[in-house]
């Protein structure tokens, strides 16, 4: 057994638009999909080429198709405590291939996370990107949503 360190980053983008339009804008970036959508795709397809083709009909324009959503304020608003928060799994199986052949381990951190999230008086709104690469996190940055971050304090 072995023991292998790696760095994680984590991206945090302060945002002053909205929640509803920050989420608008990024799923507008992200191409649609799901865990179901994508394991049926695996089950046609017959070769790689034929994977290839229908996983580029999936992808956005950010080069990301959305695996998962998970709305965490939607669960969270049970208890007395009003904050909005969704996280995105997002990926492309054709990047994650060419990481995958070269160090195995990425597998841990592919596909990537991303979470929109809103403080409880609708103030502080941030996007959080954790990605092992910084491919995506350069990719999927607030520009490629159309989302300018908040003017610093400085």
């Amino acid at each position: 057994m072995g023991t292998l360190t790696f760095t994680d980053t984590h991206v945090m983008v302060p945002s002053n638009k909205p929640y509803e339009q920050v989420i608008r804008a990024l799923e507008s970036v992200l191409g649609e999909g799901n865990v179901r959508t994508f394991t049926e795709m695996v089950g046609v397809t017959g070769t790689w080429d034929e994977f290839v083709r229908e996983t580029e009909k999936h992808i956005g324009k950010s080069g990301f198709v959305i695996f998962a959503q998970i709305d965490h304020g939607a669960w969270i608003s049970r208890v007395p405590h009003d904050m909005k928060g969704k996280l995105y799994v997002i990926g492309n199986p054709l990047i994650a291939k060419q990481m995958l052949e070269h160090v195995a381990e990425v597998g841990l951190y592919v596909p990537v996370r991303v979470y929109v999230h809103e403080d409880e008086r609708g103030q502080e709104k941030r996007i959080y990107l954790k990605s092992k690469t910084p491919r995506f996190a350069g990719v999927l940055g607030a520009h490629s949503a159309g989302l300018e971050p908040a003017p610093s304090d400085s």
